[in-house]
């Protein structure tokens, strides 16, 4: 939450790398990206559930992509840095059972009600 009030009112992103600041400063491409017959979308702002090696799960958020949609650094939902994944390293992941990208409607509260001030706030 902290994370995503900084980006909103213009404040630098603080533990992010300079290239994340860069990439959300240029919106990044389109945010899209797919590949393969079962497309793997994943814009900046979309959750995945990872299953740890313990078992236990926990929810990530895209942070920042590059620009060619391969590489991906994701946060928890303190803002704090989390893994930084490669499409490969995250289709291998999905397709062992231990990636899944989350719905809109599974998407976190705040993330869903600062979307919304964003959506009334226009273009």
């Amino acid at each position: 939450q902290t994370l995503h009030l900084g980006v909103v009112q213009g404040e630098p992103e603080t533990g992010a790398p300079a290239a994340a600041e860069e990439g959300a400063s240029r919106g990044a491409s389109d945010g899209t990206h797919r590949s393969g017959s079962e497309s793997l979308v994943l814009a900046a702002g979309s959750w995945i559930e990872l299953t740890r090696d313990d078992g236990a799960k926990v929810r990530l958020k895209v942070a920042w992509h590059s620009s060619d949609g391969e590489d991906f650094l994701f946060v928890d939902r303190r803002g704090r840095r989390g893994p930084d994944l490669s499409r490969n390293e995250l289709e291998a992941l999905r397709e062992r059972g231990l990636v899944e990208v989350l719905d809109l409607e599974r998407e976190p509260i705040a993330d869903r009600a600062l979307r919304s001030v964003l959506g009334r706030l226009g273009p």
